[in-house]
């Protein structure tokens, strides 16, 4: 089954205490990003320390994320045409460190404009050996950084890469999950026209019928009564089977396009887990509780979409902070496999506001100053029941929401 995580490195792994090898959670690249910048400047002493994305096609560099101690000020989002900025000239002459940038890498208009005179540079590479990015510092001063500051640089390096391996294979994950929720969106906007334009005639005719029984001169005679009656019925009964032709359709198209496999549900709710560090604020905490080996038969593609949703959510609408919990356990009479996200945010509406969570195009009267559409908890919920789930929403344990996913486990049915 692949693994659905990226592939972790050696150095990513420490002993437990029992000498048990585990594994590091490793975290989104840009909650490290300033611990290793500051690494930089501590090892180098250079004044600005940054890490610039180079395109493709090597036409341009883009600084991503800095650090800038001093009046050196290179900021992120810093663009410079690669075939004029150092990084270029550091690497075709196997410059790594200098402290006279006109003496080793001259004729650079950026240097100059920035007033930069010490300056080191190592590449980021992906696993492919391509170059995606460099680790850079510089300074206005003719600062000399030590021999011994190279083999610290390339071991940054390499963490961002794979920290960069990782957030790329993410963020193709999350585009073929943004893919696969415009088809389940269009998907139900089509049925929906559908089903407006078929239920239309029915809710009319449904409608004269009972208007007309309702009428005296129809009450005294039998015979039109019976006629109307038997319409009225009719056109009920013909909206209770669309309900269902439509239903089924909707699994059908929605199972179709899915693709069931083994799936470890412990690693992926520890990967999820893992990138919601990255949208949490400063007054968030993740709590988990999750068993590990525990497997269901899903899509993995639709499962990842199904839980990111609900724990991007959990951030979403709690805004002052608070735990969210992540949870995985088993249910061993039913063979279920339950996955449980709470939160301590504005809670789910009262009422019939609370049945309507799931209705596509439906939003909480409680989250009015939130953004949202209305369709994300519809396709979570299309989603699951096409993989024979369930998803359900409560009040949490300590006020909040809590959203219960429940998934058959791997080997049953």
């Amino acid at each position: 089954m692949p693994d659905p995580r990226p592939r972790t490195s050696p150095a990513a792994f420490f002993l437990e205490p029992d000498g048990v090898e585990a594994p590091i959670r490793i975290r989104p690249l840009p909650m490290i990003a300033p611990s290793i910048l500051d690494m930089v400047h501590a090892v180098t002493g250079l004044e600005s320390t940054y890490i610039a994305e180079v395109d493709g096609g090597r036409t341009a560099q883009t600084v991503r994320f800095s650090s800038n101690l001093a009046a050196l000020d290179i900021a992120n989002g810093t663009m410079t045409a690669w075939w004029d900025s150092l990084c270029r000239r550091a690497l075709d002459t196997g410059t790594w460190a200098t402290d006279d940038v006109e003496r080793d890498l001259p004729g650079t208009a950026v240097a100059g404009e920035l007033g930069i005179n010490a300056f080191v540079s190592v590449p980021i590479v992906d696993d492919d050996r391509r170059l995606v990015a460099t680790l850079c510092g510089a300074s206005h001063d003719h600062h000399r950084v030590a021999s011994s500051a190279r083999p610290v640089l390339l071991v940054l390096a390499q963490l961002i890469a794979e920290h960069w391996n990782r957030d790329r294979t993410h963020r193709a994950a999350m585009d073929h999950l943004g893919d696969l929720e415009q088809l389940a969106r269009d998907h139900d906007v089509g049925l929906a026209e559908a089903e407006h334009q078929l239920k239309s005639p029915l809710a009319i005719i449904t409608g004269w019928a009972e208007t007309l029984l309702e009428d005296t001169d129809v009450r005294e005679r039998p015979k039109l009564q019976r006629g109307l009656t038997s319409i009225q019925e009719a056109s009920k009964r013909a909206v209770g089977q669309l309900d269902s032709l439509l239903e089924e359709a909707r699994d059908r198209s929605l199972s179709a396009s899915l693709r069931p496999e083994p799936l470890d549900l412990s690693r992926l709710s520890e990967w999820i887990a893992d990138d919601l560090q990255g949208l949490c604020g400063p007054d968030h905490r993740i709590a988990r509780e999750i068993i590990p080996d525990l497997w269901v038969h899903a899509d993995p593609e639709a499962a990842r979409q199904a839980l990111w949703h609900l724990a991007e959510n959990a951030v979403k609408y709690s805004p002052d902070g608070g735990v969210i919990t992540i949870a995985l356990s088993r249910r061993p009479e039913t063979r279920e496999i339950v996955f449980v996200i709470s939160d301590h945010g504005v809670g789910l509406p009262g009422g019939s506001d609370q049945e309507d969570l799931f209705t596509a195009f439906v939003r909480g009267s409680n989250t009015s100053g939130i953004e949202g559409t209305g369709l994300g908890l519809h396709i979570v919920r299309r989603l699951v029941q096409a993989m024979d789930g369930q998803v359900t929403a409560t009040v949490g344990r300590e006020q909040g929401a809590e959203f219960v996913i429940t998934l058959p486990e791997h080997g049953v049915g």
